[in-house]
Formats: structure tokens, sequence, C-alpha cells
């Protein structure tokens, strides 16, 4: 019996283990991939958001303390009483304090979304170590099986011309099922997001909606209450559409397809206006200033339906070509394992031990038959 004989009896059982692993794990690699590079994604959106809130926060201080200082000043307050300017004290009060009010909104604001991108990230490092197993298990065994073959066919094998052909064509077509995978994951990831952006942007609409109704209102009278619910819903409208946008840049970074776009601006009110220039003229200047916003967000969800519609387009058709490309990868698994089966068949044939042989032929035929069941299987899409 001549060495490679011997090496081939050897490896019969582990042979028909390793391709086993390998045809269960395909998938396992280019998901992988993908959700780390989602969570570097996330983790650089959390790191902007926290800077900014930083930011803010410093804002507000500085005009928490103009805030305070105006309120507790006894001496500006007598001052400007003594010299007959009491509403220009009050005016000027009530200015620093809007300027404090719009600050802890926008810090609110802020701590929200930043908790809506921590709570995406603990959702998506949660799941990351099931994932690197199976991809570290896909890994392992291809080291393991490229080992065992290069032991026994290390080099040029002229003897078996046939096996090296099958062996460069599963290369190759292996690197392109990945790369399809790849990019079919990335598409549906920037699907998702873009899904994410327009439930957002329908949150933001049903509070600017809200707004209107109490600017009708207040234009018949409403008073300071109406003025007050018009500018919560208004900040409200704002929350969701920030949280929109930061969605839209995710969905950008993962698809380079998806455009720029249209921007909107939310006026959220001024407390001085609302309280010492409170009329109908100013009341219908703002109601139409809130019919201006919603224009404009009705060209965002325009565009947003439009680029969530050609995205679906591009994952289903990318999904096709990574289906095409592991039924690819199936085939010439299954003609380079038909190749090496050939020769562990040939030469443990020779040894008369049908033990072996039986092995061999059940490694063969558990890779082709997954490899058969894969090629019309429609694999789970990547939900990070």
């Amino acid at each position: 019996m001549t060495d490679v004989e011997t090496k081939i009896k050897q490896a019969a059982a582990t042979n028909a283990e390793l391709l086993t692993i390998l045809a269960n794990t395909e998938h396992a690699i280019p998901t992988a991939e993908e959700h780390d590079r989602l969570i570097a994604d996330l983790q650089q959106q959390i790191a902007e958001t926290e800077k900014k809130k930083k930011n803010v926060e410093r804002k507000k201080n500085i005009t928490q303390e103009q805030h305070e200082k105006y309120r507790d000043s006894r001496v500006k307050r007598f001052l400007y009483k003594a010299t007959g300017k009491k509403e220009r004290y009050q005016e000027k009060a009530s200015a620093e304090e809007q300027k404090h009010f719009a600050m802890i909104q926008e810090l609110r604001d802020t701590e929200d979304v930043l908790a809506s991108l921590v709570s995406h990230l603990g959702g998506t490092v949660e799941v990351k170590p099931s994932l690197d197993a199976e991809a570290k298990k896909h890994k392992d065994a291809e080291i393991r099986l490229e080992d065992l073959y290069n032991s026994i066919f290390s080099g040029p094998t002229p003897s078996f011309p046939e096996e090296d052909v099958a062996e460069q064509r599963y290369i190759e077509s292996s690197k392109a099922y990945r790369q399809a995978k790849m990019d079919e994951q990335k598409e549906s990831t920037c699907a998702t997001l873009l899904g994410e952006a327009k439930r957002q942007m329908s949150k933001a609409f049903q509070e600017i909606d809200r707004a209107l109704q109490y600017s009708r209102a207040d234009m018949f009278g409403g008073g300071m209450m109406m003025d007050m619910m018009e500018r919560n819903h208004l900040s409200e409208c704002q929350r969701w559409y920030s949280e929109s946008q930061i969605t839209v840049t995710r969905a950008q970074n993962a698809s380079p397809m998806v455009g720029a776009m249209p921007q909107v601006y939310i006026n959220t009110g001024n407390i001085m206006t609302d309280v010492f220039f409170d009329n109908i003229f100013t009341d219908m200047a703002f109601h139409k200033e809130i019919k201006r916003a919603r224009g404009e967000m009705d060209r965002l969800w325009g565009a947003l339906t439009h680029e969530l519609a050609a995205s679906i387009s591009r994952r289903d058709a990318l999904r096709g070509n990574a289906t095409l490309a592991e039924q690819a990868v199936a085939s010439a698994r299954e003609i380079l394992q038909v190749e090496r089966s050939k020769i562990f068949d040939q030469v443990l044939r020779s040894t008369g031990d049908a033990k072996l042989i039986d092995l061999a032929g059940r490694g063969l035929h558990t890779d082709a038959k997954n490899a058969d069941d894969r090629a019309g299987e429609d694999l789970p899409p990547y939900s990070g």
C-alpha cells in the first residue's frame, strides 16, 4: 500500500465529517461580516450623538445661568422698574427663559435619539456570539479540510488532473458567492432601515397634524393653552424627524445607491411671540409656517418612498444573484467532492475494505444532498 493510499484510508471518516459541516454553515461568514459592519455603524452614530449631547448640555447650562440671573436679580428688576421699563425687563427675562427651554427640549431630543441607538446596538450585539460561532465553525472546518487534502494532494497532482480543475472552480465560485451574499445583505439592511425611517416619519406626521389642529383653534382665540399644545407637538415632530434622518444616514452607509433626501425645517415656535405679540395675524402666519413644514415633509416622504422601492428592487435582484451564486458553489463543491470521492473510492476499493468504501460514499452523499437542498432554499434575510 502506497503512502497516498494509507493517507486516504486514514482520512475517510474525517473527510465525511468536514464536508457535512461546510455544507451546513456556508452562509455563516458573509452574515457575520455584515453584522460586524452594522455594529461599527451603530457605534459611530452613538459616538457622534454623545458628542452632540455634551455640546447641548454645555449650551443648556449657559442658558440656565443666564435665565436664573434675570429671574433672581432684584437689582436689575428694581432698575428697570425705576426707569419705567418694567415691560422691557419682563421681555428680556422671557427671552432668556425661551432660550433655556429650547435647549432643554433639544437636550431631551438628543437623549431620546441616543437611547434609541443604544437599544438598537444592544439587540444587534446580543446575537453576535452565535453568528461568530457559526462563522468560526465554518472557517475551522475549511482549514481542517484544506490541511487534510493538502496532506494527501499537496501540489500538482498529474495523476488526478480533473481534481485540480474542479478544486480551482470551487475556490472561485465560493469567493463569488460570498461577495454576492454580502451585497444582498447590505441592500437588505438598507431596505429595512428605509422602512424604519418611513415609520418614524409617520410619527412625525401625526405630531405635525395635531399641531395644525391646535393652530387652527389658536386662530379662533384658543389662548396660551393652545400655543403650548401646538409647540409641544411640533417639538415631538422635530424629534421623530431627527430620528428618521439618523436612520436614513445608516441606510446610505449600507448602500451607496441611496440618494440625498430633501431637508425639512420645523419651526417649533417662539414664546415671546406667543406671549407678547399673540394676535390673529401672528397666529395665521405661524399656521402658514406649520403648513410649509408639512409640505417639506410631504416631499421627504415621496423621496423615502421612491428610495425604499428602489432598494427593495435592488435587494430582490441581488438575492437572485446570491441564489445563483449559491447554486454555483453547491455545484462546484459537488463536482470537486465527486472527483475526490472517486480518488478515495478508487484507492479504498483496491484495499477491499467495504466499511471504508461506504464511509467515503456517505461523505459524498451527505455533501451532495445538502448542496442540492440549499440550491433551492432562500436563506433567511439578515435581520440585524
